[in-house]
């Protein structure tokens, strides 16, 4: 699950210097894409990050070519562990080791179009923040946008960044969450088509990720028995079967088993 940080106190960089705060890596992702342009025009347009210090993990060729064609001043170096440099017109990079292959020019990549190049490079930005993560060299990670095209370009079998963290992080019990405000979104199915919607669902499931999703609001968001609305599949609830089953057989089960779990839960919505 993602965790929303937007209410974590925020701290003055004199008296937090840069050297001791939390390093978040922001990977780049598709280097033919939007995301570099994205991490320039976020890092270079804030004075400060309370007790949070950005470093991408990216190519430092790509981003500079995106700086001058954006016509952004900043400066784009490599990061290095004790790095007391920080502010507005500094970019810290961590390129992804062995990396890029074959001696490609990754700055000279057509905007806007995926490849197998990119998606590899896309693949290794992520591999490389859990890596950092898992040494404890940073803290969490935010990601940019990846092209699902390349990644199966590149011969990666993932649908998105979702399914490739959780196989990195060796687990099976994970799930999406869309998080802004007080509102927080779990969802069952991700990267499925519509049509394949209703034959992915199974109470089983739907159970997990109420549980997961409750577990995560207690643990990361510091919500003693939170409150859990689960949505009903089809219109009007499936209006007692007229369209649809899957509210009485599969849904409303499911929140039935989470009930007698000790979770506050209603439903099907």
């Amino acid at each position: 699950m993602m965790t929303d940080n937007s209410q974590q106190k925020q701290f003055s960089p004199n008296n937090n210097p840069a050297e001791n705060r939390r390093l978040i890596g922001i990977t780049m992702g598709c280097p033919s894409g939007i995301g570099p342009e994205v991490i320039l025009r976020f890092i270079t347009g804030h004075k400060e990050f309370g007790d949070f210090r950005p470093v991408v993990i990216g190519d430092i060729a790509v981003l500079k070519r995106s700086a001058r064609e954006l016509k952004i001043a900043v400066d784009i170096i490599n990061w290095q562990p004790g790095n007391k440099q920080l502010g507005q017109g500094l970019i810290e990079v961590i390129e992804p080791a062995d990396y890029p292959a074959d001696d490609v020019d990754m700055a000279s990549l057509p905007w806007g179009e995926p490849s197998p190049v990119s998606g590899h490079a896309s693949i290794a930005y992520i591999e490389t923040a859990v890596q950092l993560i898992n040494q404890s060299i940073l803290q969490g990670m935010v990601t940019c946008p990846i092209s699902k095209s390349a990644l199966q370009m590149a011969g990666c079998t993932f649908p998105g960044h979702t399914e490739m963290l959780a196989a990195l992080c060796n687990t099976s019990n994970y799930g999406m969450m869309m998080a802004g405000g007080q509102l927080k979104v779990a969802l069952v199915t991700i990267h499925t088509p519509l049509a394949e919607v209703p034959q992915r669902l199974n109470e089983a499931e739907i159970l997990r990720i109420i549980k997961l999703t409750g577990k995560t609001l207690e643990v990361d968001y510091g919500m003693p028995r939170p409150r859990i609305g689960v949505a009903g599949l089809n219109p009007h609830g499936g209006e007692g079967g007229l369209f649809g089953n899957e509210e009485k057989l599969l849904i409303a089960a499911a929140v039935a088993m989470a009930v007698s779990q000790n979770w506050q839960v209603t439903g099907p919505l």
